[in-house]
């Protein structure tokens, strides 16, 4: 799917720029540590550049950067010669492969149709792979995708790529890094490199991460927290003059909808639902509302001023 230049504006790409450089700085050593002699990098939604502006700092000097938004100006941190504009949920063939190819909370905003191609795109490009993706209620801008880090792995294994745990370890309980970087970062070696396997094997570190959080406990509180934001929402106090401000439109509303905040915002936007439509393009069911809600709305008023 290809997207609106505003669905990934500057405020998108200047609100990455600081946490990806300070990651980028403290894990690309290791990733260079775990594939010793690497002298190629690709980085698939490679975004600002940052990440690869820091491999570049540690000696690489052959990049490239794809993705299907580039930042103008400043927030591109690497030459705009080494960025190559490209729909990353069709698939992909350079003629070439890196010692490293990376993609890192990409996937997520591709929807899951790509998730194959995006997965062939990846293993074209190297035998040694660094990925993550956003899991099932992290949230952020645009995300479509979200899985378990089990379903990535499945998909290499399906690849004959071998998953390695290698850098969480290392990453885990060091505050400089972003926590999702942290979370869900993995390394996929290709079995058909036993040298490589062996190398990034050695090099993992044989400290496991002890503190984690099993999905389904994660998604009880997650849910709680959701049910007690609804209830809370049906006994504010702006919820009865909401429903007096807006009558015609609440008749319209699906049972559902019991957030004053949404009503507002679904109020509010109702009245533009195409131009919200282009700059949501993947909330297909929250469009769909608005114009739902639009529709209901007109038919409403025109019930109300013939009677």
């Amino acid at each position: 799917m290809t997207l609106s230049n505003e669905t990934y504006d500057a405020k998108f790409f200047s609100d990455q720029v600081d946490g990806s450089s300070l990651s980028a700085s403290i894990m690309v050593p290791w990733i260079l540590d775990l594939r010793a002699g690497a002298s190629s990098v690709v980085d698939v939604g490679c975004g600002t550049g940052a990440w690869l502006a820091e491999y570049e700092r540690n000696g690489i000097e052959d990049y490239l950067g794809i993705d299907g938004h580039l930042p103008d100006g400043h927030l591109l941190k690497i030459p705009a010669c080494r960025a190559l504009k490209r729909n990353l949920a069709d698939p992909l063939d350079l003629g070439r492969r890196f010692d490293i190819a990376q993609s890192l909370e990409v996937a997520e905003h591709l929807s899951a149709s790509s998730s194959k191609a995006f997965v062939d795109t990846l293993v074209s490009l190297s035998d040694v792979i660094v990925f993550g993706a956003a899991i099932p209620g992290q949230g952020g801008t645009y995300h479509v995708n979200e899985q378990w880090q089990s379903y990535w792995w499945s998909r290499f294994e399906e690849r004959g790529y071998a998953g390695i745990d290698a850098l969480k370890n290392r990453a885990w309980y060091d505050s400089r890094v972003m926590w999702w970087y942290a979370q869900n970062t993995m390394v996929f070696v290709n079995r058909e490199r036993p040298d490589l396997l062996e190398q990034v094997r050695a090099k993992a570190s044989a400290r496991p991460v002890v503190d984690v959080v099993h999905p389904n406990c994660f998604r009880q509180y997650r849910d709680a927290l959701e049910n007690a934001h609804m209830s809370k929402a049906t006994h504010d106090p702006d919820y009865e003059e909401l429903l007096q401000e807006h009558r015609l439109l609440l008749q319209s509303l699906p049972r559902r909808f019991k957030d004053p905040g949404r009503i507002r915002r679904l109020y509010s936007e109702s009245k533009s639902w195409k131009r919200v439509m282009l700059r949501h393009p993947f909330k297909v069911a929250y469009w769909w509302d608005l114009y739902r809600v639009q529709r209901r709305r007109k038919r409403a008023e025109q019930a109300a001023l013939v009677n």
